[in-house]
């Protein structure tokens, strides 16, 4: 049956909707194993409430022979079991039911409230209209933990999972993140390609993004610290095991010759920007308005452009001229505050000479 949009908009995973003379309830939906039909049937469970186009009314629960309404937080926990039914269909797929479940409202719970593991329950779990439409799990400190090792220490499952929601991303982004840990119970935390002289013992932390509308992450890696970041990367997408398009977005200390000949080596594209002295462009060229060929404007601010073709890539420089101005201004003030102390010493000093009896 068809119902208008404000009504299918409250529309729960395991819950129905019902027409009665003309008005919308919602209702939970069980199902048991009849024998004679030889499958499951379906079965009107507990009464959840009204829908009308003002907005979603709870049921009014009796207590102590007293009318009240049971308050919980729901517009935002339905809006993301909305836009998430494909992970937690993927999670159904990989873990049992109830592993599933805790993870998948775990997450829902962590992105709203921020809470700690250990309070999720109280904090969040039983205040939240989730737990209608999920029931009876138990989010306590201690199942929280036993949850987390559960999870941790199975990559198999975790990747299967990561894998499906990554085969439908069209354009990647990779990035990495180190992370110092002086762990005694990983192997991973060593010494390696951190940035100036860092010597902790690091974890080398590969995300990958899907480049979309709505942006997500869809694949991690962790790898050991000493392995450079071009190799992690690649690691990591030979375990995402698919095929496409893979660009890597790096910050300054990347750009290196020998990362550049990996990046091209390894079929993926790459943006990575220039330090200031790069020997990549001329300065001289810079300098002169004429040599650019393009213009645009970013945040309102005029920006002009041109770009070198190298062997196997391509260099584009860019010059602000809002920001040229300030640091024009900017060099010249720091110049102004450094000569004129001289200049007060210069005149103090000419007022005491002839009583020394001295040269100015």
């Amino acid at each position: 049956m068809t119902y208008p949009d404000w009504v299918e908009k409250h529309r729960l995973q395991g819950c129905e909707i019902k027409n009665i003379n003309g008005k919308y309830y919602l209702y939970r939906l069980k199902s048991r194993w009849d024998p004679d039909k030889k499958r499951s049937v379906k079965i009107t469970g507990e009464y959840l409430g009204a829908i009308t186009e003002a907005g979603f009314i709870p049921k009014r629960v009796k207590v102590n022979n007293a009318d009240i309404y049971v308050i919980k937080e729901y517009g935002a926990s339905a809006y993301l079991m909305s836009i998430s039914e494909d992970i937690r269909r993927i999670l159904n797929g990989v873990f049992d039911k109830r592993t599933a479940d805790s993870i998948y409202v775990s997450a829902i719970l962590r992105l709203i409230g921020e809470q700690s593991f250990k309070r999720l329950e109280h904090a969040s779990y039983i205040t939240s209209y989730i737990s209608e439409t999920i029931p009876d799990l138990s989010l306590k400190g201690p199942s929280a933990t036993a949850l987390l090792e559960f999870i941790g220490r199975r990559r198999d499952r975790i990747t299967e999972i990561m894998r499906e929601l990554s085969s439908c991303a069209i354009n990647i982004i990779i990035d990495g993140s180190r992370i110092t840990s002086f762990s005694k119970q990983m192997m991973m935390p060593q010494v390696g390609y951190g940035h100036g002289t860092d010597w902790d013992p690091q974890i080398n932390l590969i995300y990958v993004f899907e480049r979309a509308p709505l942006p997500q992450p869809v694949f991690y890696r962790c790898v050991q610290g000493n392995i450079s970041d071009v190799t992690a990367m690649k690691l990591t997408i030979e375990s995402m095991e698919r095929e496409g398009e893979f660009t890597v977005v790096a910050d300054k200390g990347f750009a290196k010759e020998t990362n550049y000949g990996l990046l091209t080596q390894y079929g993926m594209k790459y943006i990575i920007p220039l330090k200031r002295n790069s020997a990549e462009f001329s300065a001289e060229k810079l300098g002169n308005r004429s040599n650019f060929t393009t213009a645009f404007t970013y945040n309102k601010r005029p920006v002009i452009a041109y770009q070198v073709n190298r062997e196997n890539y391509q260099v584009i420089a860019f010059r602000d001229e809002d920001m040229k101005a300030h640091e024009m201004s900017d060099f010249i003030s720091k110049l102004e505050k450094k000569i004129k102390p001289s200049v007060k010493r210069k005149k103090r000093q000419m007022k005491l000479n002839p009583i020394l009896g001295l040269r100015p």
